[in-house]
């Protein structure tokens, strides 16, 4: 590859359209002298993966006829979806320098969700001080990265790079040697993706589902136009005094989220971000930088270059940072990149072993805030410091002490078994008496559904009251027939080992893309939650919303669907839950928890409470 020549070229695909942008000249002065955009067809591409590969194509073809035949595709940077990249940080304690490798891949495979077969790593060291290292993870998928480059190549592009979509959009917008942490906030059509970045490194990521395509749909409803108009009038007029009223509820909904994600930073590293940098298409609303600033407090500008000094439509930051890289390799030869190659790369760096230049170290005194595992487990980006550094523990030891731990258990189950018989027996006596001393029971005529958001945590360190405890379950499959018998037979494996408190979710959390191929042994990931936590903690929520303190029974709770986050050992259980009253809870705080979906109330009959609270 040349990086040195004096154009590059950067290709940016999401779920809704392909952005190329091309430079010319170098650091610190560079050229744009090309950015150009097609839209894809809706389902074309999900969540970063290909759905319709002649859809794809074509949209491409458009794309680079769009450009022109001047433009070389022999060496571009292609930047990989956010939603198929996965981050995590491992804190690792390693004796010797050529175990580095083995121990890296080990915490990569045991905590990312991929097959090994699957996984293509990047990787950064962000600290190291003596034997102890701190490791940025960074995994992306095999198959899908291999579905594009052969989609690319079909069109006469060749990838150089396939790069970090995060690191990319930072790339110029922020200084590396600023120690304070900058929030990117990358407002796309339907989702909004935060970046933190301290050092010039990522150290926390977080994602929520408001994008520009709300606003103009809200606009649409309200001025009865269709959404083209209302696209057109929301770009031309900003929030000005007729568009701000109606987009100002969607508008609360992005200061929340960003609001969260700054708190949930906050939390694990005590700090928060010191400015905020916007970017994607809806950076292009006229006033929201403005907005932002004031409801949140914090400085809040549209993203600008430092080497073009030139503002931009805010969709194609990214693309920009993509073809910067080409650019000058050397200035940016630290970020992390994927490659396809069938091994495992090796640092360059500390004195390890030679190997692929995508396996970066950067040693930086700036540390992100991670989680310590003891048995050498990584964590997601940004979860709470740990003292202790891990080790790796050798099998002869782990065996010895699941063995000890295995006596401890069943002398605690003994006991607990005690224990809750005599707490059976007691309150069946206590039931007895408090009903035949009952003569009122309150009925009631409403039934009040909110929906619910909550966060599952399967790290036990990361536990705490407001959060849901869960646990990852990783089942190994030698054969089955076809996938849906593999599913059947694993998820009944699982099933039977529930606690009675343990609740299963029903679809595996690793995503099977070609479920006609699968190549076995074939490891499938499900999750296991505490089923009581999701009542306790949904109902806590409705008492802090229930300012009036009315009475009422818990009736139902419906679990709709799970989301995966960039967080390692954190994912969002959504769903509804319905309780009995007289009075509606009206309070505007609601059962919010992230959800835009307001709470609704209908009339019906007295339901038999399964759970009464009165808050009297």
């Amino acid at each position: 590859m040349n990086f040195l020549s004096k154009k590059s070229v950067g290709l940016d695909i999401d779920d809704e359209s392909i952005k190329l942008v091309a430079l010319s000249g170098a650091r610190p002065r560079v050229k744009i002298f090309l950015s150009t955009r097609v839209a894809l067809p809706a389902g074309a591409v999900q969540n970063g993966v290909i759905q319709n590969r002649s859809q794809v194509v074509t949209a491409l073809k458009q794309l680079l006829a769009k450009a022109g035949s001047n433009l070389k595709l022999d060496e571009i940077v292609f930047g990989l979806p956010n939603s198929q990249i996965f981050p995590a940080i491992a804190e690792l304690k390693i004796n010797d320098d050529k175990h580095f490798k083995d121990a890296v891949w080990q915490s990569a495979t045991t905590n990312l969700p991929f097959e090994a077969s699957d996984l293509l790593l990047a990787n950064k060291v962000l600290t190291q001080q003596g034997n102890n290292y701190q490791v940025l993870l960074l995994g992306a998928s095999r198959q899908v990265l291999s579905s594009w480059q052969d989609v690319l190549t079909s069109v006469g592009a060749k990838v150089a790079i396939f790069d970090i979509g995060s690191y990319a959009l930072a790339r110029d917008l922020i200084n590396p040697t600023d120690t304070n942490p900058m929030m990117i906030v990358d407002i796309g059509s339907s989702k909004t993706n935060m970046f933190v970045f301290v050092s010039g490194n990522l150290a926390y990521s977080y994602d929520c589902a408001v994008g520009g395509r709300l606003l103009t749909d809200k606009i649409s409803s309200a001025l009865q136009i269709d959404a083209s108009e209302a696209e057109t009038k929301k770009l031309a007029q900003g929030l000005d005094s007729q568009i701000l009223p109606i987009v100002t509820t969607i508008l609360e909904s992005l200061v929340k989220e960003i609001k969260s994600a700054s708190a949930e930073y906050l939390a694990v590293s005590g700090r928060r971000p010191t400015s905020i940098q916007l970017v994607g298409g809806g950076a292009n609303l006229s006033g929201l930088a403005d907005y932002l600033t004031r409801q949140l407090g914090l400085s809040c500008q549209n993203g600008v270059p430092a080497s073009s000094k030139v503002a931009m439509a805010g969709e194609f930051i990214e693309a920009y940072g993509l073809a910067l890289r080409a650019l000058t390799q050397e200035h940016f030869s630290q970020d992390p990149l994927i490659e396809l190659s069938s091994e495992f790369p090796v640092t360059t760096e500390s004195g390890l072993d030679n190997g692929a230049d995508n396996f970066m170290s950067d040693v930086v005194n700036q540390r992100v805030p991670v989680v310590d595992d003891k048995t050498e487990r990584s964590t997601g980006v940004a979860v709470p410091v740990s003292d202790e550094i891990s080790e790796i523990v050798k099998s002869k030891d782990r065996s010895q002490k699941l063995a000890w731990e295995k006596k401890i258990l069943l002398i605690i189950v003994i006991f607990g078994l005690i224990v809750v018989g005599g707490a059976y027996w007691y309150r069946r006596q206590h039931l007895a008496v408090k009903n035949s001393q009952e003569t009122a029971v309150i009925t009631f005529a409403k039934i009040q559904t909110f929906p619910f958001k909550l966060m599952i945590v399967t790290e036990t360190n990361s536990y705490a009251e407001n959060k849901v405890r869960g646990r990852i379950i990783n089942d190994r499959l030698e054969s089955a027939k076809d996938f849906d018998e593999a599913l059947n037979l694993s998820r009944r494996k699982i099933a039977q080992d529930l606690l009675a408190n343990e609740e299963l979710w029903m679809e595996p959390l690793n995503e099977i893309i070609d479920k006609s191929q699968l190549s076995y042994p074939l490891t499938l990931r499900w999750l296991v939650f505490d089923k009581q936590d999701v009542v306790k903690i949904a109902l806590a929520d409705i008492d802090k919303s229930n300012v009036n303190k009315l009475p009422y029974a818990f009736n139902d709770i419906k679990k709709t669907k799970v989301e995966k986050t960039d967080l390692l050992g954190v994912v969002y259980l959504y769903g509804q839950i319905s309780i009995s009253l007289n009075e509606e809870i009206t309070s505007s705080s609601a059962i919010d928890l992230g959800t835009s979906k307001p709470a609704e109330a209908v009339v019906s009959g007295s339901p038999e409470p399964l759970l009464e609270r009165s808050n009297y």
